[in-house]
This record gives C-alpha cells, sequence and structure tokens, in this order.
C-alpha cells in the first residue's frame, strides 16, 4: 500500500499478522509524512509558485541536499511570468480561448 502509483518509499504502510489481516501502522506513516513535510515546508514558504505548485513532496529525492527542483526563486518567477505573457501576447488566439473557455478558481 503506498501514498500513490509514484511513492517510492521503502517503509511499509501496513504488516499482515498471522492471518494475512492487515493492520495499518497509522504512527509510523503520520511520523513519515510529518518529516517529509517538515523538510519541503522550509523551501516552499519561501517559493513564489508554491501555490500552483507540480511538486509531489513524495516523490522529491535528496531534499536536503538538492532541494526542490520546481523551487521558484523571485527572480525566477519573474522570469518564468514573463515568458508566459510573451507566448500569450504572441498567441492571442490563445489568450482568446482561455479567457473564454478555462475556468479558475
Amino acid at each position: 500500500v503506498r501514498f500513490c502509483e509514484r511513492f517510492r518509499g521503502e517503509t511499509p504502510l501496513y504488516l499482515l499478522d498471522l492471518h494475512n489481516k492487515v493492520e495499518i501502522d497509522f504512527n509510523s506513516i503520520a511520523e513519515m509524512y510529518n518529516s517529509i513535510y517538515a523538510k519541503v515546508t522550509r523551501q516552499c514558504i519561501k517559493c513564489y509558485k508554491a501555490k500552483s505548485c507540480p511538486q509531489c513532496i513524495f516523490t522529491l529525492e535528496n531534499i536536503d541536499i538538492a532541494g526542490c527542483r520546481n523551487f521558484f526563486s523571485k527572480e525566477r518567477f519573474n522570469k518564468y511570468v514573463s515568458r508566459q505573457l510573451a507566448f500569450l501576447e504572441s498567441n492571442p488566439n490563445l489568450y482568446q480561448h482561455i479567457m473564454q473557455n478555462v475556468l479558475v478558481d
């Protein structure tokens, strides 16, 4: 049992007892989740793209060393927005389609 199909964790989230009953170790799951979450949130609170983050915290590798590859500093975010706006300016038909057909919550 995994959080999702991409999670590569080595820690089992359940055990089978002698009668093949599944026993879920909720404490271990909570500890693992909290450990990962504590590491990543230090970067998330400084990330300018946190509200639209595509990164799953369970697929991050070496967060302690490399950090999140989807982290956006202010400078990186400004460049990203500039590229997006330039693309829409050069493709007004796509801009119209987005404005007419895409819903944003």
